[in-house]
């Protein structure tokens, strides 16, 4: 929803949670996780803080200018909005300002602080800086909104499948102290989507180089990085079966990477990954 989204951003990623509940993948992902040894520690936390985020987080949006810190984040929820202010005001650190209407409250200290806003009911707003929130709500309001979606955006939406996530970054003019600026040298826009069609994940990524030469580098860079991986002696046959799901091709400075592979041929190749998650944050 472009309404929600800032105009100035150069990022953009977005993550339809229903379409990911919906789709094989997520469902048997969700299942696992749920099932395995951290099943229990999950259902408890969700009991305590009243909210399941595995069910009831509708979308995830994020974008940024490029700058450091300086990305917001939207959640489209079906939480209980009075019991997480609850939860959120036991922080020693909190701290509430207003901002119009609007109640925004800060939590945690120094690099972790983070600010949170709950505009309506089915809508929260987390930033690192308060005056991102205001932006944020700003833009809510209908000042400094994105009027149109960049063309491969474009494309991507009108894709027969629903998405499951979406991503944009716009290389050009941005700030100093972008973190990927080596990027910049070689790139000027990149398109990514992801999507399950008949019980496949598909993935795709679209770039643009600023010209054939670096178009020729950023393909022979990727197609090197793939080669290197097959020829490792720690390459096992997990790892081949996902390298050969990866088709690269280049036409002057188009750059496209696909990947496709079976939903559970996917999952099994991700289950020793899965295993190893610590929720740490749950403890």
């Amino acid at each position: 929803n472009l309404s929600s989204v800032q105009k100035a951003s150069k990022f953009i990623l977005h993550m339809d949670m229903e379409a990911f509940r919906n789709s094989s993948f997520g469902s048997l992902l969700v299942k696992k996780f749920r099932d395995g040894e951290d099943g229990e520690k999950f259902k408890l936390f969700s009991k305590v803080i009243g909210f399941d985020f595995l069910k009831e987080i509708n979308s995830i949006t994020y974008f940024s200018n490029g700058a450091k810190d300086n990305g917001v984040v939207l959640f489209k929820h079906n939480a209980n909005i009075e019991r997480l202010v609850a939860i959120i005001k036991l922080d020693k650190n909190h701290r509430s300002t207003t901002y119009g209407q609007e109640t925004i409250h800060g939590v945690g200290s120094g690099k972790d602080r983070t600010y949170i806003c709950f505009p309506n009911q089915g809508l929260a707003i987390l930033a690192p800086k308060r005056g991102l929130t205001h932006q944020a709500l700003d833009v809510l309001w209908g000042k400094g909104s994105m009027k149109s979606l960049p063309t491969c955006l474009q494309d991507a939406q009108n894709m027969d499948q629903p998405l499951l996530l979406i991503g944009y970054g716009n290389l050009t003019d941005l700030e100093d102290d972008f973190e990927g600026s080596d990027l910049q040298k070689h790139l000027s826009e990149v398109c990514a989507t992801m999507s399950e069609e008949c019980k496949e994940i598909r993935m795709n990524l679209k770039a643009t180089a600023l010209n054939n030469q670096s178009g020729g580098h950023i393909e022979n860079a990727a197609k090197g990085i793939i080669s290197l991986i097959a020829m490792s002696k720690d390459s096992d046959e997990n790892y081949m079966r996902f390298i050969d799901a990866i088709q690269i091709r280049r036409d002057h400075v188009d750059i496209e990477g696909n990947f496709r592979m079976g939903v559970n041929t996917l999952l099994e190749i991700m289950d020793p990954s899965l295993e190893s998650i610590d929720l740490e944050l749950l403890d």
